[in-house]
């Protein structure tokens, strides 16, 4: 039971790690004005998480915010619907839609892939 609670508060005390760092990244992006930023995750990993966190720097620096866009749509549709968003956009999914369409990261994007986050 010990060892449990010692795994628990490791693997609590790393995903905290790991998500300060994924959120200076995050920032440093804003900061560097990446066109676009595509924040990958299963779910429970902390992506609304870090939106909310960084609210005021998104919004300061005009970002906008696409969460959970539908990627069920043909590759045509899905490119089409990426090129039609703002300049300056931050996009959640639960899974990598560029690998899904099979198309490549745009100019000046960054994916960040946050599986490895556990809340």
């Amino acid at each position: 039971m010990q060892q449990q609670e010692e795994t628990k508060t490791n693997n609590i005390s790393l995903n905290r790690t790991n998500f300060t760092r994924v959120k200076n990244v995050f920032r440093e992006l804003i900061e560097n004005k990446v066109k676009t930023i595509i924040l990958v995750g299963s779910g429970g990993n902390g992506k609304s998480y870090l939106m909310n966190a960084c609210s005021n720097q998104i919004q300061l620096n005009n970002y906008m915010v696409f969460e959970e866009i539908n990627t069920n749509v043909s590759t045509t549709d899905f490119s089409l619907f990426l090129e039609s968003l703002p300049n300056k956009k931050i996009l959640h999914f639960h899974y990598n839609p560029l690998t899904r369409h099979n198309i490549l990261l745009p100019p000046n994007s960054v994916t960040i892939d946050m599986n490895h986050i556990r809340f």
